[in-house]
This record gives C-alpha cells, structure tokens and sequence, in this order.
C-alpha cells in the first residue's frame, strides 16, 4: 500500500470516530472503478440456509432421524470435506463429497436424488441479506459490481446467486471451482478485475472473512471492507452489517 493510500485510510479512521451519524468515505473508497462483493456470509446467509436445506433432506430421505443429529452429522461432513481440502488443496465437488460421506456417517445407502435434492434446497433457501439491494442498487449507478465466491460447485453456485434477485446488479460472476483460484489466492481478485476491465487497485473489495477476505484482497491490491465480524487492522473499513455500509454510502454520493 502507498503511503498515500495509507493516509487517506488514516483520515477515514478519524472521521469514523464519531459514530454512524458522522461516518464518511475517503477517496479510497470513492476514486475506484468498482466494488466487488463476496458471496456466502457477505450477501447472503449461507449458515440459515444450509440448516434449512439439511432439515429438507432429512425429511425427504430420513425422516425417522433426529433433527439436531442429523444436522450435526451434515456440518461435521462438510468440515471433513474442509479438511481434506486443506490436505490436498481445494477442488470442486463439495455438495457430492459431503452429501456421500454424510449418508456414510448415518450407515444409510446414498439415495439417489439427495444431491440434487439438497442443492435444490440449498438455491430455494438462499436470499438476499437486509441491505443488499438497495446497497447495491445505490453503488451500480456510480460503479461496476461484481462477486467473488469461493464455491465449489459452478452450477449450484450459480443459480444461488440468481436465486437472491441480486443478479441484475452484477456485472461480473468469479467462482473459484470455475476459474481454478480459491481466496486467499489473491489471483481469483485479479480476474475479477480482468473481467470488470479495471485495475485491481480500483476496486473496493466487501467480505465476511479475514483470513479469505481481507487477506485475498488487500493482496490483490483493493481497498477492504469488513462486514460482521470484529474489527480488524488489516481491513481498511469495518461495518457491523450491509445496511451499516449503505448508509455511508449514501452519505458520501449526498456530500
């Protein structure tokens, strides 16, 4: 980061000290091209979704199973799906991986359709976090927008993002299974900003996670924001929620 870079953010934490009301961007975060957002935890809320989805399975395929076992065996699957990527390096097939090694867990046959049934589930209960439109409906007609996902299944993935009626918004769709680079691998922020046509560090970079997030794209050379989580030193920026960041924004286009 330039030390020009360094002392608008400086000047940015100033202005912040004076809560909400007072709250106001700095030329990091309003001289770019674009903003990019992640998906899972940033836009949408993968956990309630994923809970739900694992119940609808259960009542399709095991419906004589516990509910809490069922879905304690489902989130210890995915980790060991997880685990083995940290082993091996990441990859596609998630949904399949976990899904068999779930069925596995319980000493039940992998029924043929549960796949497909959960992904089903998984798009049908995924949706817009509060906020997320009208942020992102305000930041579209001053820049270009894009996300950048993790994901390790295309498709699925795909038809999520539609699934939240956010698709419109965006032009521009990385999935990490599609393009073969995973956050913290900074690359997959480099063809995002390939894909928008402007230069990494013109871009504003949104996400729930530290260690993908922030990491992958202070990397790539973006200006950072933090959603949700603790404040951080390596994020330029931290709100407590989108509509936290909506109304800074807002603030800013109205100075």
């Amino acid at each position: 980061m330039t030390s020009t870079h360094a002392g608008s953010i400086d000047g940015l934490e100033d202005e912040l000290r004076g809560g909400l009301a007072t709250r106001s961007l700095s030329p990091p975060f309003l001289e770019v091209d674009a903003w990019i957002f992640d998906f899972d935890g940033t836009l949408t809320d993968y956990d309630s979704a994923d809970q739900l989805a694992v119940e609808k399975m259960r009542q399709a395929f095991c419906a004589h199973l516990d509910p809490a076992d069922f879905l304690r065996a489902a989130k210890d699957s995915r980790a060991a799906y997880y685990r083995s990527v940290a082993a091996e390096g990441p990859r596609a097939g998630l949904d399949a991986f976990r899904i068999e090694t779930l069925f596995t867990s319980i000493n039940l046959p992998l029924p043929t359709a549960a796949v497909r049934s959960y992904q089903d589930a998984l798009r049908v209960e995924t949706t817009a976090l509060p906020g997320a439109r009208t942020l992102l409906e305000r930041l579209a007609t001053k820049y270009r927008l894009g996300v950048v996902t993790n994901a390790y299944d295309v498709e699925p993935q795909r038809s999520r993002i539609e699934a939240t009626g956010l698709g419109d918004l965006l032009d521009a769709v990385v999935i990490a299974a599609e393009v073969g680079h995973f956050k913290p691998d900074h690359q997959i922020m480099w063809v995002a900003a390939e894909m928008l046509d402007v230069r990494p560090e013109r871009c504003v970079y949104v996400g729930d996670s530290v260690p993908f997030d922030v990491v992958a794209g202070k990397a790539a050379g973006m200006t950072t924001v933090l959603v949700g989580q603790a404040p951080h030193p390596d994020a330029h920026l931290h709100v407590h929620d989108l509509w936290e960041l909506d109304q800074i924004v807002a603030a800013a286009f109205t100075r």
